[in-house]
């Protein structure tokens, strides 16, 4: 498993996230710009940059509205390469209300779980049978 963040998130993780890991026997790992090394009972945190390249059964990126430079640009790039490093299971957080770059990703977002829950339209007349009316 492995989780994903902007930059800028990287601290509020390692005071907030690692001490409730720690009470449960799991080492937060932050990893940037350094070889990966996977150890039993240790989540691996780092950025997209950093982890260009590898993959995890599961992925988690904790807030996603972080992705957004400070001009207010989202940062598509980065965002695209945290999103497709799982395998199985991707899980995607963040917090509505923001400035607007946060909005529109949290928009994108919801907008492509809606289209992934929706079901197919399929059409099961066969085209060599003529229509009936």
């Amino acid at each position: 498993m492995c989780l994903i963040y902007n930059g800028r998130a990287g601290r509020n993780l390692e005071n907030q996230l690692g001490p409730t890991l720690s009470k449960l026997g799991i080492e937060l790992s932050l990893h940037r710009n350094r070889a990966f090394q996977r150890k039993s009972n240790t989540l691996i945190a780092t950025t997209p940059h950093s982890y260009k390249g590898y993959e995890s059964e599961a992925v988690i990126i904790p807030s996603v509205d972080t992705f957004v430079a400070p001009n207010g640009q989202i940062l598509a790039h980065a965002l695209y390469v945290a999103m497709t490093r799982a395998r199985s299971l991707l899980a995607v957080y963040g917090t509505q209300g923001g400035p607007q770059a946060s909005t529109t990703i949290i928009e994108a977002v919801k907008r492509c779980l809606r289209t992934q829950r929706s079901r197919p339209n399929i059409d099961l007349q066969d085209e060599s049978d003529p229509p009936t009316d």
